[in-house]
Protein backbone atom coordinates (compact mmCIF):
# COMPACT_ATOMS: atom_id res chain seq x y z
CA UNK A 1 0.00 0.00 0.00
CA UNK A 2 1.35 3.40 -1.03
CA UNK A 3 0.62 6.92 0.24
CA UNK A 4 -2.02 8.72 -1.80
CA UNK A 5 -3.53 12.16 -1.37
CA UNK A 6 -2.25 14.34 1.48
CA UNK A 7 -4.66 14.81 4.40
CA UNK A 8 -4.62 18.45 5.61
CA UNK A 9 -3.98 19.01 9.37
CA UNK A 10 -7.55 20.19 10.05
CA UNK A 11 -8.89 17.01 8.43
CA UNK A 12 -6.47 14.91 10.51
CA UNK A 13 -8.12 16.36 13.62
CA UNK A 14 -11.55 15.42 12.31
CA UNK A 15 -10.35 11.86 11.70
CA UNK A 16 -8.96 11.75 15.23
CA UNK A 17 -12.29 13.00 16.58
CA UNK A 18 -14.10 10.30 14.61
CA UNK A 19 -11.77 7.64 16.07
CA UNK A 20 -12.27 8.74 19.67
CA UNK A 21 -16.02 9.21 19.15
CA UNK A 22 -16.37 5.63 17.93
CA UNK A 23 -14.30 4.37 20.86
CA UNK A 24 -16.28 6.52 23.30
CA UNK A 25 -19.59 5.10 22.03
CA UNK A 26 -18.29 1.53 22.24
CA UNK A 27 -17.02 2.07 25.79
CA UNK A 28 -20.32 3.60 26.92
CA UNK A 29 -22.27 0.74 25.34
CA UNK A 30 -20.17 -1.91 27.10
CA UNK A 31 -19.49 -0.08 30.36
CA UNK A 32 -15.73 0.24 29.78
CA UNK A 33 -13.91 2.96 31.70
CA UNK A 34 -11.63 5.47 29.97
CA UNK A 35 -10.71 9.13 30.20
CA UNK A 36 -8.80 11.70 28.17
CA UNK A 37 -5.24 12.06 29.43
CA UNK A 38 -2.09 14.20 29.27
CA UNK A 39 -2.23 16.94 26.61
CA UNK A 40 -5.72 15.91 25.51
CA UNK A 41 -7.00 16.30 29.06
CA UNK A 42 -5.37 19.72 29.31
CA UNK A 43 -7.07 20.57 26.03
CA UNK A 44 -10.47 19.46 27.33
CA UNK A 45 -10.11 21.47 30.56
CA UNK A 46 -8.34 24.58 29.25
CA UNK A 47 -9.58 24.84 25.64
CA UNK A 48 -12.71 22.63 25.49
CA UNK A 49 -10.99 20.70 22.70
CA UNK A 50 -7.55 20.27 21.19
CA UNK A 51 -4.74 22.40 22.51
CA UNK A 52 -4.57 24.74 19.46
CA UNK A 53 -1.04 23.63 18.52
CA UNK A 54 -1.55 19.95 19.45
CA UNK A 55 -2.08 17.17 16.95
CA UNK A 56 -3.01 13.96 18.77
CA UNK A 57 -5.42 12.41 21.28
CA UNK A 58 -4.33 10.45 24.36
CA UNK A 59 -6.51 8.41 26.70
CA UNK A 60 -5.98 6.32 29.83
CA UNK A 61 -7.85 3.02 30.35
CA UNK A 62 -7.70 0.68 33.37
CA UNK A 63 -6.16 -2.61 32.27
CA UNK A 64 -9.25 -4.78 32.92
CA UNK A 65 -11.30 -2.54 30.64
CA UNK A 66 -8.59 -2.52 27.97
CA UNK A 67 -8.37 -6.33 27.98
CA UNK A 68 -12.14 -6.52 27.46
CA UNK A 69 -11.93 -3.85 24.76
CA UNK A 70 -9.40 -5.70 22.59
CA UNK A 71 -11.52 -8.85 22.86
CA UNK A 72 -14.77 -7.14 21.85
CA UNK A 73 -13.94 -4.20 19.57
CA UNK A 74 -14.49 -4.63 15.83
CA UNK A 75 -14.73 -2.04 13.06
CA UNK A 76 -14.42 -2.14 9.25
CA UNK A 77 -11.33 0.08 9.17
CA UNK A 78 -10.44 1.00 12.78
CA UNK A 79 -8.00 -1.39 14.42
CA UNK A 80 -6.42 -1.67 17.88
CA UNK A 81 -2.70 -2.42 17.79
CA UNK A 82 -0.78 -3.35 20.94
CA UNK A 83 1.72 -5.75 22.52
CA UNK A 84 -1.13 -7.82 23.95
CA UNK A 85 -2.17 -8.79 20.41
CA UNK A 86 1.16 -8.75 18.55
CA UNK A 87 4.53 -9.40 20.29
CA UNK A 88 6.30 -7.65 17.39
CA UNK A 89 4.25 -4.47 17.73
CA UNK A 90 7.02 -1.84 18.07
CA UNK A 91 5.51 0.44 20.76
CA UNK A 92 4.86 -0.11 24.46
CA UNK A 93 1.50 1.70 24.38
CA UNK A 94 -1.57 0.82 22.31
CA UNK A 95 -3.14 2.66 19.39
CA UNK A 96 -6.60 2.77 17.85
CA UNK A 97 -5.65 3.18 14.19
CA UNK A 98 -7.50 4.40 11.11
CA UNK A 99 -6.13 1.85 8.63
CA UNK A 100 -7.22 3.96 5.65
CA UNK A 101 -4.43 6.41 6.46
CA UNK A 102 -0.67 6.59 6.89
CA UNK A 103 1.31 9.30 8.65
CA UNK A 104 5.01 9.73 7.83
CA UNK A 105 7.23 11.60 10.29
CA UNK A 106 10.43 13.56 9.66
CA UNK A 107 12.52 10.40 10.16
CA UNK A 108 10.58 8.39 7.59
CA UNK A 109 8.70 6.30 10.15
CA UNK A 110 5.13 5.55 9.11
CA UNK A 111 1.99 4.54 10.99
CA UNK A 112 -1.74 5.21 10.65
CA UNK A 113 -3.49 8.22 12.17
CA UNK A 114 -4.35 6.94 15.64
CA UNK A 115 -5.60 7.63 19.16
CA UNK A 116 -2.92 6.69 21.71
CA UNK A 117 -4.16 4.38 24.46
CA UNK A 118 -2.16 4.32 27.70
CA UNK A 119 -3.12 1.61 30.17
CA UNK A 120 -3.46 2.06 33.94
CA UNK A 121 -2.03 -0.89 35.86
CA UNK A 122 -2.34 -1.74 39.55
CA UNK A 123 0.87 -1.43 41.58
CA UNK A 124 -0.12 -2.89 44.94
CA UNK A 125 -0.55 -1.39 48.40
CA UNK A 126 2.70 0.49 49.05
CA UNK A 127 4.99 2.94 47.28
CA UNK A 128 8.07 0.65 47.61
CA UNK A 129 6.07 -2.15 45.96
CA UNK A 130 4.91 0.20 43.21
CA UNK A 131 8.43 1.47 42.57
CA UNK A 132 9.76 -2.11 42.46
CA UNK A 133 7.26 -3.07 39.74
CA UNK A 134 8.17 0.04 37.73
CA UNK A 135 11.90 -0.81 37.93
CA UNK A 136 11.25 -4.36 36.71
CA UNK A 137 9.06 -3.19 33.83
CA UNK A 138 11.61 -0.55 32.77
CA UNK A 139 14.36 -3.17 32.80
CA UNK A 140 12.28 -5.55 30.68
CA UNK A 141 11.34 -2.71 28.32
CA UNK A 142 15.04 -2.02 27.71
CA UNK A 143 15.66 -5.67 26.83
CA UNK A 144 12.57 -5.71 24.61
CA UNK A 145 13.57 -2.55 22.72
CA UNK A 146 17.08 -3.93 22.23
CA UNK A 147 15.62 -7.14 20.82
CA UNK A 148 13.41 -5.21 18.40
CA UNK A 149 16.30 -3.01 17.27
CA UNK A 150 18.78 -5.83 16.67
CA UNK A 151 16.55 -8.66 15.41
CA UNK A 152 17.29 -7.89 11.73
CA UNK A 153 20.94 -6.94 12.26
CA UNK A 154 23.95 -9.21 11.96
CA UNK A 155 27.59 -8.67 12.97
CA UNK A 156 29.47 -6.91 10.20
CA UNK A 157 32.92 -5.52 9.47
CA UNK A 158 31.11 -2.25 8.76
CA UNK A 159 30.26 -1.94 12.48
CA UNK A 160 32.58 -1.19 15.36
CA UNK A 161 33.47 -3.69 18.09
CA UNK A 162 30.88 -2.38 20.56
CA UNK A 163 27.99 -2.54 18.10
CA UNK A 164 28.92 -6.05 17.00
CA UNK A 165 29.14 -7.16 20.64
CA UNK A 166 25.77 -5.53 21.33
CA UNK A 167 24.19 -7.41 18.40
CA UNK A 168 25.71 -10.74 19.49
CA UNK A 169 24.57 -10.33 23.09
CA UNK A 170 21.03 -9.50 21.96
CA UNK A 171 20.95 -12.61 19.78
CA UNK A 172 22.17 -14.79 22.67
CA UNK A 173 19.46 -13.34 24.94
CA UNK A 174 16.89 -14.05 22.21
CA UNK A 175 17.85 -17.76 22.25
CA UNK A 176 16.81 -18.01 25.90
CA UNK A 177 14.10 -15.36 25.93
CA UNK A 178 12.50 -14.95 22.48
CA UNK A 179 10.37 -11.92 21.77
CA UNK A 180 6.98 -13.57 22.40
CA UNK A 181 8.07 -14.92 25.80
CA UNK A 182 9.64 -11.58 26.66
CA UNK A 183 6.38 -9.73 25.93
CA UNK A 184 4.43 -12.28 28.00
CA UNK A 185 6.77 -11.62 30.92
CA UNK A 186 6.34 -7.85 30.55
CA UNK A 187 2.56 -8.25 30.50
CA UNK A 188 2.70 -10.53 33.55
CA UNK A 189 4.45 -7.75 35.50
CA UNK A 190 1.89 -5.22 34.31
CA UNK A 191 -0.98 -7.50 35.37
CA UNK A 192 0.55 -8.65 38.66
CA UNK A 193 -1.78 -6.51 40.81
CA UNK A 194 -5.48 -5.91 40.01
CA UNK A 195 -5.98 -2.17 39.72
CA UNK A 196 -9.28 -2.14 41.59
CA UNK A 197 -7.54 -3.70 44.62
CA UNK A 198 -4.40 -1.53 44.49
CA UNK A 199 -3.74 1.64 46.45
CA UNK A 200 -1.41 2.85 43.69
CA UNK A 201 -1.46 2.64 39.91
CA UNK A 202 0.46 3.89 36.89
CA UNK A 203 0.66 3.72 33.15
CA UNK A 204 3.63 1.40 32.54
CA UNK A 205 3.74 2.39 28.88
CA UNK A 206 6.18 5.28 28.97
CA UNK A 207 5.05 7.84 31.56
CA UNK A 208 5.46 5.72 34.74
CA UNK A 209 3.78 8.39 36.90
CA UNK A 210 2.45 6.86 40.14
CA UNK A 211 -1.11 7.85 41.09
CA UNK A 212 -3.43 7.11 44.00
CA UNK A 213 -5.91 4.69 42.45
CA UNK A 214 -8.97 6.01 44.29
CA UNK A 215 -8.46 9.38 42.58
CA UNK A 216 -8.21 7.93 39.08
CA UNK A 217 -11.17 5.66 38.36
CA UNK A 218 -14.22 7.94 38.39
CA UNK A 219 -15.23 9.73 35.18
CA UNK A 220 -17.61 12.37 33.86
CA UNK A 221 -18.63 13.93 30.55
CA UNK A 222 -16.88 17.01 29.16
CA UNK A 223 -17.12 18.95 25.88
CA UNK A 224 -14.28 18.39 23.44
CA UNK A 225 -14.58 20.37 20.20
CA UNK A 226 -18.08 19.48 18.96
CA UNK A 227 -18.19 16.14 20.82
CA UNK A 228 -18.77 14.99 24.40
CA UNK A 229 -16.06 12.69 25.75
CA UNK A 230 -15.01 11.28 29.13
CA UNK A 231 -12.52 12.88 31.51
CA UNK A 232 -11.51 11.92 35.07
CA UNK A 233 -13.70 13.34 37.83
CA UNK A 234 -10.51 14.36 39.62
CA UNK A 235 -8.78 15.74 36.54
CA UNK A 236 -7.01 18.43 38.58
CA UNK A 237 -5.19 15.78 40.63
CA UNK A 238 -4.13 13.80 37.55
CA UNK A 239 -2.85 16.86 35.67
CA UNK A 240 -1.02 18.43 38.62
CA UNK A 241 0.84 15.18 39.36
CA UNK A 242 2.20 15.19 35.80
CA UNK A 243 2.37 18.85 34.73
CA UNK A 244 2.10 21.08 37.80
CA UNK A 245 0.33 24.33 36.86
CA UNK A 246 -1.31 23.04 33.70
CA UNK A 247 -3.50 26.13 33.26
CA UNK A 248 -0.44 28.29 32.57
CA UNK A 249 0.14 28.63 28.83
CA UNK A 250 3.69 27.81 27.65
CA UNK A 251 5.84 30.54 26.07
CA UNK A 252 4.81 31.33 22.51
CA UNK A 253 7.96 29.76 21.04
CA UNK A 254 6.98 26.43 22.63
CA UNK A 255 3.46 26.36 21.20
CA UNK A 256 4.27 23.92 18.42
CA UNK A 257 3.06 20.47 17.40
CA UNK A 258 4.78 17.62 19.21
CA UNK A 259 4.79 15.40 16.12
CA UNK A 260 6.16 16.57 12.78
CA UNK A 261 4.40 14.34 10.26
CA UNK A 262 2.48 14.39 7.00
CA UNK A 263 -0.67 12.28 6.72
CA UNK A 264 -1.92 10.59 3.57
CA UNK A 265 -4.83 8.48 2.46
CA UNK A 266 -3.66 4.96 1.72
CA UNK A 267 -3.56 4.14 -1.98
CA UNK A 268 -4.46 0.48 -2.55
Amino acid sequence: MLPGKIIPPDEVKVLLLDLITDLDGFCREHGFRYGLAYGSLIGAVRHKGFIPWDDDIDILMPRPDFVKLIQAYHHPYYEIRCQDIDPEYPLNFAKLCDTRTVSVDQYGNSSPIAVDIFILNGLGASLPEAESIIRRVKRMHRIWSNQLFTRKLHPSLAYGFKKNLYILLSKVINLFLPLDRLVKRILSYKQSHPIDGSKYCASLDGWFTIYETEKMLQYKDAPFEDRVLRIPDNYDYQLRVVFGDYMQLPPEDQRTATHEATAYWVQE
